[in-house]
């Protein structure tokens, strides 16, 4: 039980996961039914879901930037030459 609390803690640290919920049967052998029982559940805070997009965001620009720069200087150096 241990196990799957901790995994669901983890995945709940992964970019796109809102909530998790871990949940155990119970069976009742008198009545042969199966009833489910919650042992844990964690949904992500606000801040969390809402900072994740803006490091993605922030991330790919930085990378744009950089592509650009390099692009840059590529072609300046190409005229310098010629």
């Amino acid at each position: 039980m241990e196990d799957a609390i901790g995994e669901a803690k983890r995945i709940l640290g992964l970019a796109g996961t809102e909530a998790v919920r871990v949940v155990r049967d119970h069976y009742d052998p008198e009545t042969q039914t199966v009833r489910p029982n919650t042992v844990f559940r964690a949904a992500a805070s606000v801040t969390a879901r809402a900072a994740r997009p803006a490091v993605l965001r922030r991330n790919l620009a930085a990378s744009l930037v950089f592509s650009l720069v390099v692009i840059g200087l590529g072609t300046a150096l190409t005229w310098l030459r010629s």
